[in-house]
């Protein structure tokens, strides 16, 4: 064989070597690229809609805080979504965002459904709270759907909740007595940001538990109640609050259980947290109650065996609640004060710092 014929086979042989290196390495680096595909991709669905929901909810004014478990099965949902409205914090576990159309006025609203949301007051709210020696826990709403009419300032939507529930920590907590506990049930909210952040509402049923937060030891008043609403807002110079109630059964320890049952019916409060002392008004139909086994430090429990004594040391003991104003139309207080009215007014102080009577 020539040496021609030999150096083409050579080459031939080469090429062909060549040939199936290329091929082996397409066939290895194919799948190379599929994966990296796939892991960008991956990355991408994973980063990409967080930052979308980031962006377009920093452009309604509603900060982001952090979020796990988001996907996009019938709807955004998410495991844990934390968000910031007006200073207001808002933490939902197991969230869903539903758009519904009201099939009769062609209204379309944003619904966001939680299991359980956790709401944290703002600062403003917190320190004023802070201010009169109570410290909120928590506020939880238990399987609650908020509804939005539109997601741009100001801030107005409505939210029903199956339960709420709220802890307030104060200064006799540490001397024995619970946290005081909050239940609401079959609560309608209606929240709004303009000019001021307010909150209006109606209750169906709950527990109440009063205390008296600047005196140390308090203790704690169970209230069960149904057919309740209210209000509050967090004004500059203000934060009124109104409560009006159909009926309260206060279940604390008597000290006679003389009377078959306590009961409170159609019951008006109303404070000013920046003012509480000269702005606190109790108004009731029907304040039917016995002297409860635990009093305050600040009232002085009167002597038994002389009930003309008492009747006094009970009308003294009333005028001493941190209030400005006590009416009630019935008032009965075991067997000592039976089917009375009662009218109690504490001076007001005015910004001469003198004490002015207001009128009834």
């Amino acid at each position: 064989m020539s040496n021609d014929s030999q150096k083409d086979n050579k080459a031939e042989t080469n090429s062909n070597s060549d040939i199936a290196k290329n091929d082996h390495s397409n066939a290895v680096s194919q799948p190379k690229r599929f994966r990296r595909f796939l892991f960008w991709t991956i990355l991408l669905f994973i980063t990409l809609p967080p930052v979308v929901l980031s962006v377009w909810l920093n452009s309604k004014g509603i900060h982001l805080n952090s979020v796990s478990g988001l996907h996009f099965k019938h709807g955004l949902s998410a495991k844990k979504i934390s968000v910031s409205i007006n200073d207001t914090k808002l933490e939902f576990n197991n969230l869903s965002l539903q758009r519904r159309l009201d099939k009769t006025s062609g209204d379309v609203s944003y619904h966001i459904v939680a299991t359980k949301t956790k709401l944290l007051l703002p600062p403003a709210a917190t320190s004023m709270l802070k201010q009169n020696n109570v410290q909120l826990n928590y506020i939880h709403f238990w399987d609650a759907d908020f509804k939005f009419t539109h997601f741009k300032t100001p801030f107005r939507f409505s939210a029903h909740a199956r339960k709420v529930t709220a802890s307030a920590l104060h200064t006799n907590s540490v001397s024995g007595w619970p946290n005081a506990i909050q239940i609401l049930e079959d609560v309608n909210v209606d929240f709004n940001s303009d000019p001021d952040i307010a909150l209006s509402g109606t209750v169906k049923h709950g527990v109440i538990t009063l205390f008296f937060p600047d005196y140390n030891p308090s203790p704690h008043y169970r209230l069960p109640f149904n057919d309740g609403n209210f209000s509050i807002a967090w004004k500059q110079d203000s934060t009124p609050l109104k409560i009006n109630i159909g009926s309260l059964v206060p279940e604390w320890e008597t000290l006679y259980s003389i009377l078959e049952k306590q009961i409170i019916t159609k019951m008006a409060f109303a404070i000013d947290f920046h003012d509480p002392i000269d702005s606190m008004v109790l108004t009731t139909d029907k304040f039917h109650i016995e002297e409860p086994k635990y009093l305050p430090q600040f009232v002085e429990r009167a002597d038994i065996n002389n009930k003309g004594y008492h009747l006094g040391q009970t009308i003294a003991n009333l005028a001493q609640l941190p209030m400005h104003k006590f009416k009630v139309k019935s008032f009965t207080y075991g067997d000592l004060i039976l089917d009375a009215k009662v009218v109690l007014e504490t001076p007001l102080t005015n910004t001469n710092g003198k004490t002015e009577q207001k009128k009834t």
